[in-house]
């Protein structure tokens, strides 16, 4: 009897164990974390449609700021052809520049409507924005694959200097802290080249880069160059001067944003804000250049 009642201890204690485990295998179940929405680039033209020589301003939001981004242009059935490449995106994720339609996209003559889709992706285009343009077919012969007008002879209305070269990048009076600036902008000139300058309100030079125009000479396209500068011991306004020589070697075009820099003892991994109050005087530049740009392409 006492070995039954030892038995039926033994079940009693195992059968609790079973319930007790049991129980505790019921947790509440936990939802998967929360993943973070997916950013998906976006790629926006300004205009839409229009005929070789249209200029086309671009405007990327969505990538990884300081990504790589190329433009491929691909006209319909036919195959990519990079407009330009190696253009880096801006603060924000961000990117603004302008181009103008040329007469023939790779073996595609523009000569008719047809539709162009513009695509603007990382090297391994694993990350991409595209959008379509509709090229239409020039109303005169004489418009077909001419190029735009040389800087020299960008048109004048009330006293306003009218001109398709901007600077697009760094955002105007934001601040930079480290040793490398990068700038952005579009532009045409006789020889693709732009000069790129930093300087303080006291119109010192602090630092200088030469960028190229990536498209055909004469027509208008994308411009970058990193700017490599030493900081100011303190915190200081500065301006961002870009400019175009004429084949006379004086200066044809011109375009300029201030800036801050952040001063020698900010690192470049401190967080750095946008937006702050720009500098109220405009500089003299480095010659006697007799107008100032400060505008970007809208």
């Amino acid at each position: 009897m006492r070995a039954v009642r030892h038995f039926s201890l033994l079940l009693t204690m195992l059968a609790l164990s079973v319930m007790a485990c049991s129980l505790g295998s019921e947790a509440v179940p936990t939802s998967a974390p929360p993943q973070p929405a997916l950013q998906v680039p976006v790629l926006g033209l300004d205009p839409v449609s229009g005929p070789p020589g249209t200029v086309i301003t671009l405007g990327v939001a969505g990538f990884t700021a300081g990504a790589k981004v190329n433009l491929l242009v691909t006209p319909d059935g036919g195959t990519p052809t990079t407009l330009a490449k190696d253009l880096t995106i801006a603060e924000g994720g961000i990117l603004k520049f302008a181009i103008s339609l040329p007469a023939q996209i790779g073996t595609v003559a523009l000569n008719k409507t047809i539709s162009l889709t513009l695509t603007v992706q990382t090297p391994d285009a694993l990350t991409k924005a595209s959008a379509v343009f509709l090229a239409t077919a020039n109303t005169t012969t004489a418009g077909v694959g001419t190029r735009l007008p040389t800087p020299t002879q960008s048109s004048s209305s009330g006293g306003e200097q009218v001109t398709n070269f901007f600077i697009t990048a760094p955002a105007i009076g934001s601040v930079h802290a480290g040793t490398q600036i990068t700038v952005t902008g579009s532009g045409a000139t006789y020889d693709n080249i732009v000069n790129v300058q930093i300087i303080n309100g006291s119109q010192q030079v602090l630092a200088n880069g030469v960028a190229t125009i990536q498209s055909a000479v004469g027509t208008i396209g994308p411009w970058q160059v990193a700017i490599t500068i030493a900081q100011p011991a303190a915190r200081t306004d500065a301006y961002i001067v870009a400019y175009t020589l004429n084949r006379s070697g004086n200066i044809s075009q011109q375009a300029s944003i201030p800036i801050v820099l952040a001063g020698a003892g900010v690192p470049t991994t401190a967080p750095i804000a946008t937006g702050t109050t720009a500098p109220t005087a405009f500089p003299i530049i480095i010659t006697n250049t007799p107008w100032v740009i400060t505008a970007t392409p809208h």
